[in-house]
């Protein structure tokens, strides 16, 4: 069973779910949409759909969005076209490897493959398992680094947060004042 955790990240969605990126000192330093059109500044168009197709596997349209239709996958591509190189070469890496073992184990493409076998490709890779055969290991880190971004991706969008979870569309912390219990509880 493919299960969901929480990740962080210096992003934050506005209400149209155009996604921005902050410096260190607050400012914006890129946008993921140009003049009302989205393209990708990290991903090839492929690499795109990859990306796409898996993170709607991960969190599905249902009653509430899914992942695609929440743009996760240009959330993705713009953490990536920040990221530093090394962190840009293993996620590339990854999903190389992950349409490797697509073709292997469902005999298609990712971008080819059915919902179910979308499924049963990332279950062989999930954290379901209590270990996993050494040869998955690329899969493995794949898999926990792209769940942790769709996760956050999707509940920092307009469907995520207003939509599903139902919070306000412009909240902002300017302080945190520490957890309300004292530091005997946890």
């Amino acid at each position: 069973m493919l299960t969901r955790t929480a990740g962080a990240a210096a992003l934050a969605a506005t209400s149209t779910n155009w996604i921005f990126a902050f410096d260190d000192a607050g400012n914006i330093i890129k946008a993921a949409t140009k003049n009302g059109e989205w393209s990708p500044d990290f991903l090839s168009k492929k690499e795109v759909e990859q990306v796409a197709l898996l993170c709607d596997t991960l969190i599905p349209k249902t009653d509430t969005a899914g992942a695609m239709d929440a743009r996760v996958h240009e959330y993705i591509d713009l953490i990536y076209s920040i990221a530093p190189e090394s962190n840009q070469d293993r996620f590339k890496d990854g999903l190389k490897w992950m349409d490797k073992h697509c073709k292997k184990t469902q005999k298609t493409s990712i971008v080819k493959a059915e919902p179910e076998e979308l499924i049963a490709l990332l279950e062989t890779v999930s954290d379901a398992h209590e270990s996993h055969d050494e040869k998955l290991n690329a899969g493995v880190v794949f898999f926990r680094d792209l769940k942790n971004r769709t996760i956050t991706g999707y509940y920092t969008s307009k469907e995520g947060r207003v939509q599903e979870l139902g919070l306000p569309e412009h909240t902002m912390m300017t302080t945190f004042e520490g957890c309300p219990h004292g530091d005997d509880e946890h």
